[in-house]
């Protein structure tokens, strides 16, 4: 790879004139000999001057540093490239050289690390997704100048925007237009407003209806209890009769279940269930997933954390507060890197049932600064009681059905409220109208899970 070095530099040196466009590719760090990569830097400074790049001109550019190159000053003379129009393939080949060095020094401070009793298992897997995500960012790195933005602008005004990832709620899609790759989506609730059914329903959406690989990192249900409610709402049979099974199922909801088994056995959903996940873990679990998607030829199309707050913390020791927001953070930089939606459930403090409406708003969200700041949109699900006398001549507030879907931020369009209704013997959230008609509640007493 040497050689490729040294035509690169020899191209640049012999009139290959976009210089700004071989250092997108590569920088001064990413040539193996030291002594390269004080030439090319010498080579920026001369172009940034105005002029092109010659030995002379980058000699004088080098100052002492001339005298320690092989042979000293002679050296540039040397340089040479029979073709200087193949500088940008040099450069990705000088670029792709330097990466797999790196990941072999890498790998080498890993072996070192894991022989170290000192170092715990979390902050080994931290220390090599931020050292494999850190080489994937400057791949992407580089600047967009006005006029490709503008490009891309006029491009969307004459053919639109490219259509976000629908939702199972039709209301929800004219709202949001979608779900978009690089988005952070936080859905917040109070505990059993639906949270996971919301999560549940969009993953297995997003996997079954437009073909998408989906991650879902579950920090409270673990992979059977969410797979108990997709099959209840596949087969069209209560979540209760599932979990109790034996005879409180029917021969007819068996042959549901088996039927419904087909079509989940296809569904490419994968789970990440441990109740103790860093945030390194889900992004490692991430990647792996895009990774096999790729090799698959698919595509990763959603991840899913479900809920945000339980996520371990890298670091104890700080504030709960700085602690949420490096989540959020981390979360929102997963998002951008895999160019996938990223949908967090959150949890909300306790101040709605305070309020006169009892309606969320932002500042509801635990910790909700940096989740407020990080989030691309923010969803909060909230469920509508009445009051009623029960059997027994009590007052008591009875759940509705209907929980509204109340759009509190939203970057890419307005904010608003629409209704759905939820049927949680089905764990399913549904428009009016868009479910079985035995669903439908026929107790108006009856619990709900």
């Amino acid at each position: 790879m040497i050689d490729d070095e040294r035509e690169l530099l020899g191209a640049i040196l012999h009139g290959y004139r976009d210089v700004p466009a071989l250092a997108r590719t590569v920088t001064a760090d990413d040539f193996d000999q030291p002594w390269h990569g004080w030439i090319f830097d010498a080579c920026l400074k001369v172009h940034a001057d105005g002029l092109r790049p010659d030995p002379i001109l980058v000699k004088d550019k080098l100052g002492s540093l001339a005298l320690r190159l092989p042979d000293g000053p002679t050296y540039l003379a040397m340089l040479d490239c029979q073709v200087p129009a193949q500088a940008p393939q040099y450069a990705r080949l000088v670029r792709q050289a330097s990466v797999r060095r790196q990941i072999r020094d890498a790998g080498q401070r890993l072996v070192q690390s894991a022989e170290d009793p000192d170092v715990d298992p979390d902050t080994l897997v931290g220390r090599a997704t931020d050292w494999l995500s850190g080489l994937n960012q400057r791949e992407t790195t580089g600047r967009t100048s006005i006029w490709d933005a503008l490009a891309q602008v006029l491009d969307v005004a004459d053919h639109g925007e490219k259509a976000g990832m629908s939702t199972p709620w039709p209301a929800l899609n004219d709202l949001l237009g979608g779900l978009y790759p690089g988005q952070l989506i936080t859905v917040g609730a109070r505990p059993g407003a639906g949270k996971s059914i919301f999560c549940e329903n969009l993953a297995t959406d997003a996997a079954r209806r437009h073909g998408r690989r989906v991650l879902y990192a579950s920090l409270e249900m673990t992979a059977k209890e969410i797979t108990q409610r997709t099959m209840a709402h596949t087969a069209q049979v209560q979540l209760t009769k599932i979990r109790m099974g034996g005879q409180a199922l029917s021969m007819i909801e068996r042959d549901a279940m088996d039927r419904a088994a087909q079509v989940i056995t296809s569904t490419p959903i994968d789970f990440s269930d441990s109740p103790h996940q860093t945030l390194a873990d889900i992004r490692a679990s991430a990647w792996e997933c895009h990774q096999e998607a790729t090799r698959q030829g698919q595509a990763l199309g959603l991840v899913v954390v479900d809920y945000l707050q339980l996520v371990t913390p890298r670091d104890q020791r700080i504030t709960r507060q700085q602690q949420v927001g490096e989540i959020s953070r981390g979360l929102k930089k997963l998002a951008r890197e895999l160019e996938v939606p990223v949908v967090a459930a959150a949890q909300l403090n306790r101040a709605p049932t305070g309020r006169s409406n009892g309606m969320p708003v932002l500042s509801d969200l635990r910790e909700a600064g940096d989740i407020e700041q990080d989030s691309d949109c923010v969803i909060f699900l909230h469920e509508l009681f009445t009051e009623d006398r029960g059997p027994g001549g009590d007052v008591r507030l009875i759940a509705t059905g209907e929980v509204l879907l109340i759009v509190a931020k939203n970057r890419q369009g307005p904010p608003g409220t629409r209704s759905v209704h939820k049927y949680g013997h089905y764990g399913r959230l549904a428009e009016p109208g868009r479910a079985p008609a035995q669903w439908q509640p026929h107790n108006r007493y009856e619990e709900t899970p």
